[in-house]
């Protein structure tokens, strides 16, 4: 699979992997460490979006070069979250799936960018990454909250608006055509690693190059703490190991997913991919990384692995289906 350009950036570069290192501890700000060659405070930021609070770790010289590249993040993430938050009604992607049926709809850069990514992955997954199963998505969260599941026939009545060929992507119009009336997008697959990347690569791009961005399951990491190798963190997977760590530098992990959560739904059968191995992705960029975790979820170990690996750089870590 190619690395859509929009998605590539300095500091998507080089992936250090370790396992079962001890935790260090971390504390919202820190010192420089008098004689170091890089004089390195740390800050901490949160923000809600994209239904998860983004949490932004960076080391700089100054508090108010901090700020101001946060502040730049932030406003990227906003505009992130107001283009491709499949929760917010108000959203670009809402206005989208309310003209499905109708004629292709002009489209913004990072709407377009994530449905031609979503769209790439699903011609390589065979359709096991589908931003076209909304409906099904809907049908689980309206009955979750009635306390049940959707039954057949809820399903059966929605199952003709999935499909990835039936959304159009055109990239010289930029246009998105959602082809059948009743279809939905849903973006949560994709949406929050390439909301990450975006953070990472403002606050790049601004001299902050120590940086970690953490949105929910994804995890963006930049160049490490002065005097680290990498950025460690443990992988939350309750199946896992106690204390299994990955290590990175210059990359991207997208925590384990595919353990039955309403979070990920099976576009062929229409019901969570329940009975799988959970599956972590390393890979350089956290959009990447998390729609290949979303997919090798609904395919199971042997399609997701051999999925994951055509990838550059990118590598699946399974974990034993919780009992």
């Amino acid at each position: 699979m190619t690395i859509p350009a929009v998605l590539r950036s300095p500091w998507y570069c080089t992936l250090l992997v370790a396992s079962c290192l001890p935790l260090l501890a971390a504390s919202c700000a820190s010192s420089p460490r008098k004689g170091s060659q890089e004089s390195l405070a740390r800050y901490e930021y949160k923000r809600p979006a994209l239904g998860t609070e983004v949490r932004v770790v960076i080391y700089a010289r100054e508090r108010a070069l901090a700020n101001a590249s946060v502040a730049a993040a932030f406003e990227r993430l906003a505009a992130i979250d107001a283009a491709v938050n499949s929760d917010d009604s108000q959203s670009e992607l809402s206005r989208l799936n309310a003209s499905a049926g109708g004629p292709p709809v002009p489209v913004g850069d990072d709407l377009f960018a994530v449905l031609q990514h979503a769209q790439r992955l699903a011609r390589e997954s065979g359709g096991a990454f589908d931003v076209t199963a909304g409906a099904y998505a809907d049908l689980w969260r309206v009955a979750a909250a009635a306390g049940r599941a959707p039954n057949d026939s809820e399903l059966e009545a929605v199952r003709d608006t999935v499909g990835y060929s039936l959304l159009r992507v055109d990239a010289i119009e930029r246009t998105a055509h959602l082809t059948r009336p009743g279809m939905k997008l849903d973006a949560r697959g994709i949406a929050r690693g390439y909301a990450a990347d975006a953070v990472t690569d403002v606050l790049w791009h601004r001299g902050v190059q120590r940086c970690m961005v953490e949105a929910g399951e994804v995890v963006t990491f930049a160049d490490p703490p002065p005097g680290k190798r990498g950025w460690r963190i443990p992988l939350r997977h309750r199946t896992l190991p106690p204390r299994k760590v990955v290590t990175l530098r210059n990359g991207a992990l997208c925590h384990g997913t595919g353990d039955g959560r309403i979070t990920i739904i099976d576009p062929f059968t229409g019901k969570p991919p329940a009975g799988r191995p959970a599956v972590t992705v390393v890979a350089r960029t956290g959009a990447v990384a998390q729609g290949l975790a979303t997919a090798a979820a609904v395919q199971g170990r042997a399609e997701g692995e051999q999925l994951v690996r055509k990838v550059p750089d990118a590598t699946p870590l399974f974990a034993t289906p919780a009992r």
